[in-house]
């Protein structure tokens, strides 16, 4: 076996042992192999582009792009390339290079499409929505990739679709979110597709657990029998989460330590887990365990410049700040950084927390806090969280 090859074996069982940082510098391994054939270190360096975004790495996805501009690459993939850079410019805030890529998007989608390119256009699709900021336009050339996708009778490409709608709907609606969510998990299980089933339960399980829906445990079993590392931990984090939407917030603290004592160094858990932590940490006065739940989100941070994860860690250091005009500085850029970008959900979830501090400093203002955040989970159709805002 050469040694190009064993590197890609390495990063297959790498990924399906979820240690998806080090399947990524297998594949960078393989990109820059002096022996590797340029087809081969060409369509593994769109691979290991797609693969980085995933992981929120933005600046591995940029030098592989940049690094591919001087090379004689196939031009399938020199195009695939000039779309993902299109996409990574537009997740870190660039609204024209997202205009872009929904207009070329939308050309390709008008005429007929070969298999690959449309599974490529749906990758692509999927990656942009499910990480960018609230585009309608985007929404809409989804749903048309869709249809598409439907009429080629490529199910396992609407599941795929359907996951990333429901990713895009659970900033905002999660009654939505969970709609989508649950008919890819239908049609993931009626057509075996192992590949999307994973994704699809992920999501059911984190729209029903902000709705209070014990709908939920059933998703979060099913995703963890997948055995892998991330997927125990959004089985089990969507567990906590649902105990917390309904009020026990005992047990969530408890699920959530367990969880950190077993995936705490997990190199690509989501961002939401971190900042449920550190919130309940904060309650219990553990202080130690927030600061290094907050230490792990800004290892995380720091390889992405995506706005909605650097809001993510201005809210953390708000809720660890303990001089309460830089708390508030923190929290209202969070605030504003979240409701560009559409997330409304955390937004409020955010002005829950600063609501809660300004009554237990006697602000009077902490009844307009919760109100803008009771509006945002009412619209949502998360009545659990917007009860919550009557006494925080």
């Amino acid at each position: 076996m050469s040694e190009v090859d064993q590197l890609l074996g390495e990063a297959e069982a790498l990924t399906g042992a979820g240690r998806h940082h080090e399947a990524l510098r297998c594949l960078v391994a393989v990109v820059e192999h002096p022996e590797a054939p340029i087809e081969v270190s060409s369509s593994v360096r769109v691979r290991a582009t797609v693969a980085a975004i995933r992981m929120y790495d933005l600046r591995t996805a940029r030098d592989l792009i940049d690094d591919a501009e001087p090379l004689p690459l196939p031009p399938v993939d020199t195009e695939r390339l000039r779309l993902l850079d299109l996409v990574v410019n537009g997740l870190i805030g660039d609204a024209s290079a997202t205009d872009r890529f929904v207009g070329e998007v939308g050309r390709l989608l008008d005429g007929p499409l070969p298999p690959d390119d449309l599974k490529f256009v749906v990758e692509g699709l999927t990656l942009a929505i499910a990480r960018t900021g609230r585009r309608d336009d985007l929404l809409d050339v989804v749903l048309r990739a869709a249809g598409m996708a439907r009429e080629a009778d490529r199910n396992e490409l609407v599941a795929t679709l359907l996951v990333a709608e429901a990713a895009y709907r659970s900033r905002a609606d999660l009654a939505g979110a969970a709609h989508a969510a649950h008919k890819a998990v239908q049609l993931a299980t009626t057509n075996g597709d192992w590949a999307n089933l994973p994704f699809a339960l992920a999501q059911a399980a984190n729209a029903d657990a902000g709705l209070g829906d014990e709908a939920a445990l059933s998703s979060a079993d099913q995703l963890e029998k997948f055995g892998a590392p991330a997927a125990v931990l959004v089985a089990g984090h969507a567990r906590a989460y649902l105990a917390y939407t309904v009020g026990d917030l005992a047990s969530a603290y408890r699920q959530l330590r367990l969880l950190d004592d077993r995936f705490g160094d997990l190199e690509t858990p989501p961002i939401s887990w971190h900042a449920d932590l550190i919130e309940l940490a904060l309650d219990n006065d553990d202080d130690a365990v927030a600061k290094d739940a907050f230490t792990h989100l800004q290892t995380i941070a720091a390889l992405s410049d995506m706005p909605w994860v650097l809001a993510a860690v201005d809210r953390c250091a708000g809720l660890l700040q303990t001089d309460d005009g830089e708390a508030e500085n923190l929290t209202r850029e969070a605030v504003r950084q979240f409701r560009s970008g559409g997330y409304a959900i955390t937004a409020a979830r955010t002005e829950l927390q600063w609501a809660k501090r300004q009554r237990r400093a006697e602000k009077a203002d902490w009844r307009v806090t919760a109100e803008s955040a009771r509006l945002a989970f009412s619209r949502a159709g998360m009545t659990h969280w917007a009860a919550r805002c009557e006494n925080p």
